[in-house]
């Protein structure tokens, strides 16, 4: 006798629900890192444009560049706080389809186990009339035999 699971598409269902989760999540773990990457690159550039700017200053270099590149570093300054705040709401936004997935996992396995005490409940009655047809024929035979 083949097992047939009432709820499979329900189970179905959820196990979709989880691997959107996770298709979500790892689209959302590549736009953090890749904040991540562009905020370290925009640090990277101010530094070295403050040292620029540094080393110009000793080497005697017109005021106007001066105030020209000082400007540039506000300006780097301010597409740091903009990245700043996209990275905090990719982080956030990490965090939150984390807790989605594992609700989403956990609403699965709770699926999967239903699926388990119902096959093995299956199997049970398998057994027991499979054991039921031996000891039938057990007794037909005891039977003839005489």
């Amino acid at each position: 006798m083949k097992f047939v699971y009432a709820f499979q598409k329900v189970l179905d269902v959820k196990t979709n629900e989880k691997k959107q989760a996770e298709s979500l999540l790892s689209q959302a773990v590549g736009a953090m890192t890749q904040a991540e990457r562009e905020l370290s690159d925009l640090m990277l550039s101010k530094y070295r444009y403050q040292e620029k700017l540094a080393d110009d200053a000793t080497k005697g270099r017109p005021m106007a560049d001066m105030i020209a590149g000082q400007q540039y570093v506000d300006h780097l300054e301010e597409r740091i706080r903009a990245s700043k705040r996209a990275l905090l709401a990719a982080e956030k936004a990490v965090n939150e389809l984390r807790e989605k997935l594992t609700d989403r996992s956990l609403d699965e396995k709770v699926w999967l186990n239903m699926k388990d005490r119902a096959f093995a409940v299956h199997r049970a009655e398998v057994e027991r009339r499979s054991q039921y047809e031996l000891d039938e024929m057990a007794a037909l035979r005891s039977r003839f035999a005489r």
